[in-house]
């Protein structure tokens, strides 16, 4: 049987996709210059070292899902690549890839 998924009718990755990933867990970002962030309920945390007082200390940054939203190369949940930035008639979106995370339809979404 053929694969009629194509890049086409792969839905968008949204904002509240990513705080729905957030609230579930288990899920990292990787952007565009090789960073990698943890994605929490609000917001994604990215974990920097730091020389503070003679000594290395780790700090987490804060990153706003709408400011870091254009830099998202991938989406990850363990293994699973759940989405990926492609160009579509010129432009790059991020995109679901079906794998991992399926957004609730909306009786659901009314639901929880």
């Amino acid at each position: 049987m053929t694969n009629n998924n194509t890049v086409f009718d792969r839905p968008i990755m949204t904002l509240s996709d990513l705080r729905r990933l957030g609230r579930q867990g288990g899920a990292n970002l990787i952007l565009d210059d090789g960073r990698q962030a943890i994605i929490r309920p609000k917001f994604a945390a990215e974990k920097k070292r730091q020389w503070k007082n003679g000594q290395w200390s780790i700090q987490e940054e804060i990153l706003s899902f709408h400011e870091i939203y254009p830099a998202i190369a991938i989406v990850k949940r363990k293994h699973l690549i759940i989405a990926e930035k492609i160009k579509r008639n010129g432009k790059s979106l991020l995109v679901l890839t079906g794998v991992g995370y399926h957004r609730p339809n909306q009786n659901q979404r009314r639901k929880t």
